[in-house]
């Protein structure tokens, strides 16, 4: 294994690895919350028992704080809750660890677009655009070390989607592949929906103020918006990560259970499905440019 084939690979293990991890975070998430809910019925089977009504709660707790000035205790709220209430927050409470893995995912995700570019520079000059070298001109009689092209890679203006756009230039297989893959999706559509579900996780606590200019903001982004004749599969696409009725503006990512003909329980992991095609694409580049350095080595 030449050295630049080591440096694109040993990046590529440390985004699986934390990739990897995230997922191993949301099965922790996801049987906290099972234990959580089968201690939650339980409790309401005992208080069927006992003839005492729903409403009847099983938590109380003042809330209070400490003054900076004088140090002392003061109340600021009180709450109580019932069963029912409580199995709801347990719902919400899994979804919210569920969005903040989906904002961190699609973080490590983009930092390693940025580092995978600053590899293929180092590899490969000509794969850089010429702007890319900024006030040093790049020539073949110039070498830059690898700290070089990592800060020239971290100059780049709206990153990812500029570092995506001329990777599809060198390596046209990676958009081709976007367009027509063995998950039928169109992954820039997907890479679009997972950037800006983060925005609205990290900076609106995980729920729309107007779904609608969502959406066409995530078409917008990857030249899909068409408002003569919008296309519904990319419309139930985007709408499948978000609740219904009352909870329609809210980013939903629990699993979606399904029915069948067979007497199983189905059920549709939206998170987990969005953090594989984070890696998937990823894979797709890495294994692009690998080949690109293998079959200019031999």
């Amino acid at each position: 294994m030449s050295l630049f084939e080591k440096e694109v690979s040993d990046n590529y293990n440390e985004f699986a690895s934390r990739m990897s991890n995230l997922r191993v975070l949301q099965k922790v998430a996801k049987d906290s919350f099972s234990k959580e809910m089968s201690a939650c019925i339980e409790s309401a089977k005992s208080l069927k028992g006992c003839q005492l009504g729903d409403d009847f709660p099983i938590s109380a707790q003042n809330m209070t704080y400490n003054c900076l000035e004088t140090g002392e205790a003061r109340f600021y709220g009180f709450s109580k809750i019932t069963i029912e209430e409580q199995k709801m927050r347990l719902f919400e409470h899994k979804n919210k660890q569920y969005q903040w893995l989906l904002a961190e995912a699609y973080e490590i995700y983009a930092e390693y677009i940025e580092t995978i570019y600053a590899s293929a520079g180092y590899c490969d000059p000509s794969l850089w655009l010429m702007a890319d070298f900024g006030n040093i001109p790049y020539s073949e009689n110039i070498e830059h070390d690898m700290e070089f092209y990592k800060q020239q890679a971290n100059k780049k203006k709206d990153k990812p989607k500029s570092i995506l756009t001329q990777f599809r230039r060198v390596f046209p297989k990676i958009e081709s592949i976007e367009r027509n893959n063995a998950h039928k999706l169109n992954i820039q559509l997907s890479i679009s929906l997972i950037k800006n579900l983060r925005h609205i996780i990290v900076h609106e606590g995980g729920s729309v103020n107007d779904k609608e200019s969502f959406i066409q903001k995530v078409l917008k982004e990857c030249s899909l918006y068409n408002p003569k004749s919008p296309n519904e599969n990319h419309l139930a696409y985007i709408d499948n990560y978000f609740g219904d009725k009352e909870y329609g503006n809210l980013i939903l990512l629990l699993e979606k259970n399904y029915t069948t003909e067979f007497p199983l329980h189905m059920f549709t992991d939206r998170l987990g499905n969005l953090m594989e095609l984070l890696v998937a694409h990823a894979s797709l580049i890495t294994t692009e440019l690998h080949k690109h350095i293998t079959n200019n080595s031999s």
